[in-house]
């Protein structure tokens, strides 16, 4: 019988960027969900929202966007110049996801400026930078699906 590590790398390579996708996706509706809960003084109509975000939940906001940056960064310096030379018919959709990669990192950049300010940062600008990275994010991984997952799940383990 297979273990866990050998079924993953006999996973085509599609679904693992699929699967890696899903993390995203639910890791920033966690993230959605618990700052419109701490805006909210923690579910009680009577508290006023705090005037700055907790430790763990601006320590969370960090970890995600790291993480989001360096899936990012390991697409754009070793599975898209792979494509790019492989598969030149999709040089078109891996241009667009490189621009798209540039407007999410801008918005990651704004969103790690706004948490490092000091205790002045406002909750609800970071809370509404969330929703705006989570409709570019959302955009760009469902392109990014649509576009590399037929291909790369013609690959078993990782190419490159």
């Amino acid at each position: 019988m297979a273990d866990s590590t050998t079924d993953e790398r006999a996973q085509a390579l599609g679904e693992q960027l699929i699967t890696a996708h899903d993390e995203f996706r639910g890791e920033l509706a966690r993230l959605r969900e618990q700052l419109d809960s701490f805006l909210a003084g923690g579910g009680s109509a009577d508290t006023p929202a705090p005037p700055a975000l907790d430790h763990q939940l601006r320590t969370n906001c960090l970890s995600f966007c790291e993480h989001l940056h360096g899936h990012h960064t390991a697409e754009d310096t070793r599975l898209f110049p792979y494509l790019e030379e492989h598969y030149p018919d999709l040089a078109p959709a891996i241009a667009r996801l490189r621009d798209e990669h540039g407007t999410v990192g801008r918005l990651l950049g704004d969103i790690r400026t706004l948490l490092e300010e000091a205790a002045q940062h406002d909750p609800a600008r970071v809370r509404d930078e969330f929703r705006r990275l989570s409709t570019e994010l959302e955009e760009h991984l469902t392109y990014e699906e649509e576009q590399l997952v037929p291909t790369l799940n013609t690959f078993r383990g990782n190419p490159f």
